[in-house]
């Protein structure tokens, strides 16, 4: 071998040992390259958009801020501002404190402050943890002008169509509603009636004792006020389930749709509602006759049963998520205002309760059923009482409560073999759907 061919060999090793350890530093550069710019690469979170309070709205003290649901958002950043610009709240949130933790396409939060009347501006941006923050929202302008109630009571008074009274049923109970709330005939439109009627029940619940027997409303059977209306020398108190049945009587009187609405948290225990139809509202209305309590939103509008299962759905109701609703529960005594009207007796004042949101949103909303207006089965008459007849349409929220397992468990079996018509229950009750179960 000469020796021209043993450098060529050499030279030839030493090259391809140099590509070898070039081509070896440029991965590993490439390498660091990549896992140093890959937070660059990584695309922020699309901008949110403010959807209420909207630009120029009114909003009350305490608004309801609600956006479009962000897919891959890890958190929101809420910030409000006074109108001069200073900051007044710089608030994060993750998707399950807002209700869209899921396919929900709408986030909402309570604000986290009080704010008095006046101006102010708002905006909401997201982040997470590969891109970042996105792009803040489009500042939206909005002025706090009052309260819920006030805008409620505004939206029933903004439309007066007369009310005709053309038979005797009719002017009892108009008759009932002016004496107790000491108003005109006139200021009661079609548009007013549901509210005027159930604030006079509420207190005529409150005023028991004054006045006996100047209605009669016959419910289950019985004389309305024998039976329900307190009297400290009985054991007789106002419920909930006479005092459902008592407004759909006075409702139906003038052709308004009404529906009963239970709420059961066990076989024993449980609270009677009503949903009505309100014409200042083109929608039927989530009312508690016996409390004299409505749900409100921020703009003033009622909720729907169906508003109140999108509640429980999207934010629960275990201890703490229901200060995160939409709607907040507002008691009426009076025409126009909240203020509480004291009872003739000092036990009357259960019915003002100001805890009507933790005990019977809360407790009581398990299982939500709704009513329908017809009360056969099979084309047959329904036994059993006024309460329980009929077909019901069942909505299941326990998975949402700390009770889960007893109404798996115990409710339900038990339920069924007391009150479904198939299985020769006690009462002829048609189970209609079922949710969760």
């Amino acid at each position: 071998m000469t020796l021209s061919t043993v450098v060529s060999s050499q030279r030839t090793a030493v090259t391809t040992t140099l590509h070898r350890l070039i081509w070896k530093l440029g991965l590993i550069l490439l390498f660091v390259f990549v896992l140093s710019s890959s937070s660059a690469w990584a695309r922020p979170p699309d901008t949110p958009i403010l959807q209420w309070p909207f630009e120029g709205g009114t909003a009350s003290e305490l608004p309801i801020f609600k956006w479009n649901r962000v897919p891959d958002a890890m958190q929101y950043n809420l910030q409000i501002f006074n109108q001069q610009g200073v900051m007044l709240a710089y608030n994060w949130y993750e998707p399950s404190e807002t209700g869209c933790q899921t396919l929900e396409t709408r986030c909402s939060t309570v604000a986290p402050i009080t704010l008095p009347p006046g101006a102010y501006q708002s905006l909401i941006r997201s982040w997470n943890a590969s891109g970042g923050y996105s792009a803040a929202s489009q500042l939206r302008g909005f002025s706090v002008t009052g309260s819920r109630s006030e805008r409620y009571l505004a939206k029933l008074q903004s439309r007066q169509t007369p009310l005709i009274v053309s038979n005797a049923r009719q002017r009892q109970i108009i008759d009932w509603v002016m004496r107790y709330l000491q108003v005109s005939q006139e200021s009661i439109t079609r548009e007013t009636l549901g509210h005027m009627i159930g604030i006079a029940l509420k207190r005529m619940n409150l005023l028991a004792t004054q006045h006996v027997n100047d209605l009669h409303l016959a419910t289950s059977g019985y004389d309305y006020l024998d039976l329900v209306l307190a009297n400290p020398s009985t054991a007789l108190w106002a419920n909930c389930g006479d005092s459902a049945v008592f407004m759909l009587e006075a409702l139906a009187a003038f052709n308004v749709p009404a529906r009963q609405i239970a709420l059961w948290s066990s076989l024993n225990d449980g609270h009677s509602l009503v949903e009505y139809y309100s014409e200042a509202f083109s929608t039927f209305v989530y009312y508690d006759p016996l409390y004299g309590a409505i749900l409100l939103d921020d703009s003033g509008a009622p909720a729907t049963v169906e508003d109140v299962l999108d509640q429980v759905t999207r934010f629960g109701f275990r201890a703490g998520s229901y200060d995160r609703w939409e709607f907040r529960p507002v008691r009426f005594s009076d025409v126009t205002t909240t203020t509480s009207s004291p009872a003739v007796d000092a036990r009357y004042d259960y019915y003002n309760m100001a805890d009507y949101g933790y005990t019977i949103i809360r407790c009581y909303m398990a299982i939500i059923a709704r009513r329908f207006s017809d009360s056969t089965h099979l084309g047959l008459p329904l036994s059993g009482e006024d309460i329980v007849m009929g077909r019901w349409l069942m909505f299941d929220n326990s998975a949402f409560t700390e009770y889960a397992d007893y109404f798996t468990k115990e409710f339900w079996p038990l339920f069924d073999q007391q009150y479904d018509i198939r299985k020769g229950g006690r009462y002829a009750l048609s189970i209609v759907h079922t949710t969760a179960r």
